[in-house]
């Protein structure tokens, strides 16, 4: 069975008005909070008896780079990072063909990337879509009910974890 972790990725700076979009890093709280949901997916993984992400998909979004760059050490050595330009700001069905695509033997695979895409396909992918809301660095951790990446589909999430900094 296969695991699929989302993240939003951590907050960010809005204090650099000459910066586009793209290229906003984070700000002092998302720096704060990152490696301590990266501590929380790492615990929740032990505590499931799952395995740990092995393949790290990543928008290419400055604050998306940084909020992985302080997670995945928090969770194990030897995380895969695929960085990719379409998951900046994706929707739902963007984000799913990129996990569609993973790596056959990547039995764990994160998500590091933006909002609303984020949390709709969170909401996609779990089977009782009973995720309300998606704040920053928020991270859900889901069993996947499919042989193959390639077979993800909507309603074939069970959730195990549900992580929200404000609650560490």
């Amino acid at each position: 069975m296969p695991y699929l972790t989302i993240l939003r990725h951590a907050k960010s700076s809005w204090d650099y008005a000459g910066l586009d979009d793209h290229s906003r890093p984070l700000n002092s709280r998302g720096q704060r909070d990152a490696p301590r949901v990266g501590h929380a997916i790492q615990n929740a993984c032990e505590q499931h008896g799952i395995p740990t992400p092995s393949l790290a998909l990543v928008s290419t979004a400055t604050r998306a780079q940084e909020t992985a760059e302080l997670v995945l050490p928090a969770i194990t050595a030897g995380i895969r990072v695929d960085s990719q330009r379409d998951l900046y700001l994706a929707s739902t069905r963007t984000m799913m063909n990129a996990i569609a695509q993973a790596d056959e033997n990547a039995h764990h695979v994160m998500t590091v990337a933006h909002n609303p895409g984020s949390h709709e396909l969170a909401c996609t992918i779990a089977k009782s879509g009973g995720i309300d809301t998606f704040p920053t660095c928020c991270a859900v951790i889901l069993a996947l009910d499919i042989e193959a990446w390639g077979l993800l589909d909507e309603d074939q999430g069970d959730i195990l974890e549900q992580i929200r900094p404000r609650f560490l």
